[in-house]
């Protein structure tokens, strides 16, 4: 493949994304990084391909810790020609600051990065619903993403150089609202999740978790401690029987519309 586009998607938004771009580029693939991490079981990670992606959600205004180590992981020797898509439900923060400085140790520039807005899923924040978009707001929103990633396409096809700011402020204010402890490591941070009396052990929350942190015991989740705080578990559930250190979450669920359960549990394989 001429293009590989790497994908960090725990609810479907980040990986319409890299689809949208996929689609336009013509001969490109994607491929998700939990997986590639996984079956690379702690070795080098090659690519042949001459342009690469990453594509991957603002988490706390940078970049998720599994796309980092990805690209500690990645062999980039034939890439000449890198870009970066950010999605987010508030903004970029400072992760295409961060990808040019992880992309730097590695003797490489970023010559292309964009951020674009969908809806956010981080459903155990209290802002969650004032950034949760829903309906009309929802379908416009995600109409847009589609055509921006679209527009992103052909400049990178183009082979366009062009890094958006990353924004400071941002990236300052998500670090004081969520809790330093899981910007830091969100691996423990399962711990806070728990499993109401609705929990019927369908096993969707397993299927759907993209670094397998999930494993059924006696129908029931039991969380690995490997948590990348993706949300795909608590939102995909039908029966909405994971909750937060015991309470439920009473709030509206997110996935994308081109990525019900079906679709994504094919992509952690």
């Amino acid at each position: 493949m001429e293009t590989c586009i790497y994908v960090f998607s725990g609810t479907g938004t980040s990986l319409a994304a890299a689809q949208h771009i996929c689609d336009s580029l013509g001969n490109a693939e994607i491929k998700m990084i939990p997986s590639t991490l996984r079956n690379a079981a702690g070795n080098e990670i090659k690519t042949d391909a001459a342009t690469v992606g990453f594509v991957f959600p603002n988490y706390f205004g940078g970049v998720p810790e599994i796309v980092l180590r990805f690209i500690r992981t990645l062999n980039l020797d034939t890439a000449n020609y890198i870009f970066a898509i950010v999605t987010g439900g508030g903004g970029r923060g400072y992760s295409l600051k961060f990808m040019e400085q992880a992309l730097k140790k590695k003797g490489k520039k970023l010559n292309y990065g964009k951020s674009v807005i969908g809806t956010s899923n981080y459903i155990v924040e209290w802002y969650y619903k004032l950034i949760f978009k829903a309906g009309k707001q929802q379908r416009k929103a995600l109409h847009q993403l589609e055509q921006k990633t679209k527009r992103f396409a052909q400049d990178i096809t183009c082979g366009k150089e062009e890094v958006e700011k990353s924004q400071f402020v941002s990236y300052k204010m998500s670090l004081l609202l969520s809790p330093k402890a899981i910007v830091k490591d969100t691996r423990p941070w399962d711990k806070d999740f728990s499993v109401d009396q609705n929990c019927i052990g369908c096993s969707i929350c397993e299927k759907v978790c993209q670094v397998k942190n999930i494993k059924l015991n006696n129908g029931k989740p039991a969380f690995q401690h490997n948590c990348q705080r993706c949300m795909a578990c608590i939102q995909y559930c039908p029966q909405h029987a994971i909750g937060l250190n015991g309470k439920p979450l009473v709030k509206p669920r997110y996935f994308h519309p081109n990525y019900p359960a079906n679709e994504m549990i094919h992509f952690t394989k």
